[in-house]
């Protein structure tokens, strides 16, 4: 199965719809099982034979090594190992050097969590297919466990012995799992309300938050019985035990970090961290080193003080795409970051949240764009389109069952428009009306309108560029032999760029041409390719560049136009 198919689908729990965590609890339908294809095999067929251009590259956000990541865990060769479910990798980070490097790449690695056994190996969370995998010293993957929907956090007994998982939005529950992969999950307990980034006491129980319920519960996994210790909580995310025998917890919500008994009793507020914090660990120095989501960052806690200390970090999430708007007489650039929504000052880089997990109705967004006084967001992973007010920085509406949309745009009646790869359509949503304008494209996914009731569709599995009229739905090839396509947008003099994400390339087409040529070849993108491509963005700015958002350097950049 693939993620061709609509990738989440409404869940609720006890009544109620799941908070934006991943930002919601929407279920993936399908998971990335075989999507192994490396990038390099999908490489584009050349454009029209003109030399390439040597614009330069310049950069406008820095290169991070992290992207938006989520669990993690102490390697046995020192290192920490962090889980990425945007840029669906492990990484492994040094913290002295600055650096990350992928251990687990795309597909595969689109973990929540990550444990390491007592003989070295990795274990992990594959949150997509359900299941819990193991990666061997000498790199080799396999799946020793399935049919545990949500498959989230996860965790070892002190002496090694016995590895729990929890199930998280995509499911509800407790199981503990055969290292080895020969006998099936024992399930623990279901339905309790989320248990998060977990904890194994030297008792034998497990501490748990409760993220639904917004409870800490100590739970036995011999019996299944769930005792409540602590409520009060908005989102608990992690729990860990410190060297002392205390709990931990964080909110990722409200951001508060907090020491108490195993009994709940005698709480204190450690620190207040930012908001969208995801996990965390407990170093051998005593401190906690926590992951945040929307900031890109691993963060050092002195438990005793409560001084944080940023020891990484980024400023784009993951950056999925991108749109260009003018504000306060300077270009914007919008970034869907996945676990973040930021604007950046194209200038001078400046970065601004937007809006953050957890504590707004962002939902995961992973395409952009902008009409007027709006921004378009749209998720593929929750299957939902949102309107932001860019004046007053609020969400002003929601669409939900929007299936796995790749692009979306407002028109000037209100109407909007997206693009669905997995069906191969181009659909219309006017309130509660859906449309379909036109359908067989192959894996459609950049949008852009045109004057005169027509749009320009990318075919990422064709390798076109197609004009679509709107009023009769005809289709008109406009190029071929663009590569992989993600995504289209016209400069003010009426160029047409094109994005070729597996060519690494930015082409350019003349208003009347059939034929492209390279305006910026050798582009750090191409890193999300299956089964299309998902990640790295482009915008034209009113300053006369060209933006490219890199999903393999986690940086933003711009080239000078030259139409």
């Amino acid at each position: 199965m693939s993620l061709a198919s609509p990738p989440f689908a409404g869940t609720q729990q006890g009544g109620k719809r799941f908070p934006p965590r991943f930002d919601a609890a929407r279920v993936w339908s399908r998971s990335v099982r075989a999507c192994a294809v490396p990038a390099i095999a999908i490489m584009a067929a050349s454009c029209a034979a003109v030399p390439r251009s040597a614009i330069e590259l310049e950069t406008v956000v820095a290169s991070s090594p992290l992207p938006a990541i989520n669990g993690l865990a102490a390697g046995p060769d020192g290192l920490i190992y962090v889980a990425s479910i945007a840029r669906q990798s492990i990484l492994a980070v040094d913290l002295e050097g600055q650096s990350a490097a992928a251990v687990v790449s795309p597909p595969l690695g689109i973990a929540d969590d990550v444990a390491f056994a007592p003989d070295g190996s990795m274990v992990f969370t594959a949150i997509v297919e359900g299941a819990v995998k193991r990666r061997s010293a000498a790199g080799t993957i396999s799946t020793i466990a399935t049919s545990l929907p949500g498959a989230n956090s996860l965790a070892f007994s002190p002496d090694g012995k016995h590895l729990y998982v929890g199930q998280v939005f995509f499911g509800d529950g407790l199981s503990e799992i055969d290292l080895e992969g020969r006998i099936p999950p024992r399930t623990i307990v279901t339905d309790i309300g989320g248990p998060n980034a977990f904890a194994v006491g030297d008792d034998g129980m497990i501490y748990a938050p409760l993220f639904v319920k917004g409870q800490v519960a100590r739970i036995d996994p011999a019996t299944g019985i769930v005792t409540a210790i602590a409520t009060g909580f908005e989102r608990p995310s992690s729990v860990r035990i410190t060297q002392d025998g205390r709990l931990l917890v964080m909110d990722g919500a409200t951001g508060r970090l907090v020491m108490m008994n195993r009994d709940g009793s005698d709480q204190r507020d450690v620190a207040r961290l930012p908001t969208g914090g995801d996990n965390m660990i407990i170093r051998e120095n005593g401190h906690a080193l926590v992951t945040n989501m929307p900031d890109s960052s691993l963060t050092d806690i002195d438990l005793v003080t409560g001084q944080q200390t940023t020891l990484m970090a980024g400023e784009l999430g993951f950056p999925f795409a991108i749109a260009a708007g003018q504000h306060q007489g300077r270009t914007e650039i919008y970034v869907a970051g996945g676990f973040a929504f930021h604007a950046v000052d194209g200038r001078t880089g400046q970065a601004t949240d937007l809006a953050r997990p957890l504590v707004s109705p962002l939902e995961a967004p992973t395409a952009v764009s902008v009409h007027g006084g709006h921004i378009v967001l749209a998720s593929d992973l929750l299957n939902c389109i949102q309107i932001f007010d860019r004046s007053t920085r609020r969400f002003v509406r929601t669409i939900d069952g929007i299936a796995g949309p790749a692009s979306a745009i407002e028109r000037d009646d209100g109407t909007l428009l997206a693009t669905l790869p997995a069906s191969g359509q181009l659909l219309g949503i006017s309130g509660e009306k859906r449309t379909v304008l036109a359908s067989d494209l192959d894996k459609p996914l950049g949008l852009v309108e045109e004057a005169g009731g027509t749009v320009l569709v990318t075919e990422s599995g064709g390798g076109r560029l197609v004009r679509i009229d709107l009023e009769t739905g005809t289709k008109t090839v406009i190029a071929r032999d663009l590569g992989t396509p993600r995504t289209v947008a016209i400069a003010p003099g009426g160029t047409i760029y094109v994005l070729d994400t597996a060519g690494r390339r930015l082409l350019a087409l003349a208003p009347d041409a059939t034929e492209a040529r390279v305006a910026k070849d050798d582009l750090p993108i191409g890193l999300l390719m299956q089964p299309y491509a998902r990640s790295g963005g482009l915008a034209i700015g009113g300053d006369g560049y060209a933006y490219i958002a890199s999903d393999v350097r986690n940086a933003l950049y711009r080239i000078r136009l030259q139409d």
